[in-house]
């Protein structure tokens, strides 16, 4: 019989820590700011569109069963969960707003996607909702660690934009449990699970590919093909595209815990890197209160 994996402990897991990020962008940087490429870069933008909805979306979702948790370091971890995705959402919103001096409305993109997202899931049942963020919480978190993982992709980024992807990624591998963690108090259904991270891959995988065509068709580079060939053959050269394959798949496994990939290593590497961009980096190091 096959064992099953164990998560990090409780005790070794990194502390979730809510950074306020300073964020800097100027007219300098080139409007393809990854790879001097329109595909690549209207990627992350429509990614950055998604955001700030999202966000909002999750601490809802994560916060309406904030009552029922009385384990003291969950809630911790709620609270500090919280505080990291609204600092997300608003970074977001000021690099759409950066993104307007290209002609981009990226922040009337995000939202139209908010309203059709509340629209969605009007009628659906809070625990529903909490296990479709558990799911996207998952996707982010394996996003960010493909990120992280691909040197190649990471040096294709303008390095002033470069910390802003960094930091994010980095905050959603640190709170990729809580949700989960939420849910398995709340709904333990493993058909729950395996809907809701269906439905959210494809939800996402529409969602972003329409704000993508929109952007290309903005620069008139929808159908300049080298570009979009230029693209896929960086997200496989990289491994961008299989570890996040890989990833996904991991949640469909029955047993499964987010900490069953032990991933400190890799936020040990990338932090220092961004702690010039975060306020008082070492106070986001102190626990806070229960």
């Amino acid at each position: 019989m096959k064992k099953s994996i164990r998560p990090v402990s409780l005790a070794d897991r990194p502390m979730i820590c809510p950074r306020q990020f300073a964020l800097s962008l100027s007219r300098d940087i080139p409007r393809y700011w990854v790879n001097n490429d329109a595909y690549t870069t209207h990627m992350l933008n429509a990614f950055s569109c998604i955001f700030p909805g999202g966000e909002r979306f999750f601490v809802r979702s994560v916060i309406h069963f904030q009552a029922k948790i009385f384990d003291a370091r969950l809630r911790r971890d709620i609270r500090n969960f919280c505080g990291q995705e609204s600092v997300h959402g608003k970074q977001h919103e000021g690099y759409n707003e950066w993104a307007k001096t290209y002609g981009y409305a990226l922040d009337k993109m995000t939202t139209k996607f908010e309203d059709v997202l509340r629209k969605t899931l009007d009628s659906r049942s809070a625990p529903f909702c909490l296990a479709l963020t558990a799911a996207l919480e998952h996707i982010t978190a394996v996003m960010g660690k493909a990120l992280l993982s691909s040197e190649e992709l990471l040096e294709a980024f303008h390095p002033s934009v470069r910390p802003l992807w960094i930091w994010h990624a980095i905050e959603e591998i640190e709170h990729k449990a809580v949700a989960f963690e939420v849910l398995m108090q709340i709904d333990t259904r493993y058909h729950v699970r395996f809907a809701a991270m269906f439905l959210g891959t494809i939800g996402l995988a529409v969602g972003t590919a329409i704000l993508m065509t929109r952007l290309l068709q903005h620069d008139r580079q929808l159908l300049n093909v080298r570009s979009c060939l230029r693209w896929l053959h960086l997200l496989y050269r990289t491994g961008f595209v299989k570890n996040v394959l890989i990833g996904l798949c991991a949640y469909f496994r029955p047993g499964f815990h987010p900490w069953q990939s032990d991933d400190r290593a890799l936020l040990d590497k990338f932090l220092a890197e961004v702690l010039t961009n975060v306020y008082e980096p070492g106070a986001g190091t102190k626990e806070m209160a229960a």
